[in-house]
This record gives structure tokens, sequence and C-alpha cells, in this order.
């Protein structure tokens, strides 16, 4: 629910005198200069994304993750197929899939979308009355920002920035 606005316009609005909306999103969207990731949606630069690969590719979110690919490896390939062909895609671009349990989603669909975000095969191509939809992050992003940095890299990057 968006009462008075989206929690990273508010904390923007309050520190920078001359801030829109419209600003984030166009750095998001438009220019690429800033992704979104996790399931606490930190907003990051784009150059980061190369570290940020390597933590996405091991990063197990308290098992859940792994349970999900191994029960649902036939819906991830097919949810990864319909972005690939029909290109940016919300949950309720997907018909079908089966009602889940989850606040994440409502529909296995939706979670297959999630997951797929979280392992960095997709990212957020945009919003549509703030609904994610998402397409390859290889659509999204210059070649040379698709390669993983080393974990030892990442490690050490991010030790770094504090």
């Amino acid at each position: 629910m968006d009462v008075v606005g989206q929690s990273q316009d508010l904390a923007l609005c309050a520190r920078v005198e001359t801030y829109r909306p419209s600003l984030l999103d166009h750095a998001l969207y438009e220019r690429r200069s800033l992704f979104e990731w996790g399931a606490n949606l930190h907003i990051r630069p784009i150059e980061e994304l190369p570290y940020m690969l390597s933590k996405m590719r091991k990063w197990d979110y308290q098992n859940r993750r792994a349970s999900f690919e191994r029960t649902h490896q036939a819906l991830i390939a097919e949810v990864l197929r319909a972005v690939e062909t029909r290109g940016p895609l919300g949950s309720r671009d997907l018909v079908g899939g089966e009602r889940v349990s989850s606040y994440r989603a409502r529909r296995d669909t939706g979670l297959a979308l999630f997951y797929l975000w979280l392992r960095g095969d997709l990212m957020i191509h945009s919003r549509l009355r703030g609904e994610r939809r998402y397409d390859l992050t290889s659509k999204l992003v210059q070649p040379r920002l698709l390669v993983p940095a080393s974990p030892e890299d990442s490690e050490e990057h991010f030790l770094r920035r504090g």
C-alpha cells in the first residue's frame, strides 16, 4: 500500500531537497545506472553488478531458495522461457500457476519470477502501478557487467565499501 509514498522515495525525499520520484525511476529503468535486488530491495550502482552476481549465485536465502529450485525446476525453466520469448513480464502476465501461501506472490509463477530475480537471471525492467516487471539481465546491462566477480573479489569489494 502506498499511502504517502514508496519507502525509497520517502528516504530520498528526506535527504535530497530537490528529489522527485521520477529521478529514481529514470536512474533505475531508463539510464540503468542503478539496479534493485534482494528481499529487502537494495538499490545499488550498476557497476556493483559483477560483485552482486557473485553473491546472488551463492546466496541460499536460508535454504528456501535451494528447496524451491529442487521442487520447481520445470516451472523455473518455463517462466524463464516466457520472459525470453515475450519480453518484460510481471506475475500477472503469467496465466495459470498454482496458488501458494507466500507473502512474495500469490502463485508459484510469481515465486519463480522472484527466484530468478534473486538468482540474477532477471532484473527489474520497470514497474507498472508498483508491480515489478522483469526482463533478462543480459538484455538490460552491458555484457562486461555480466561476468561475476570471484567470491574473494566480491568479499573484498563489500568489505572496502563498508
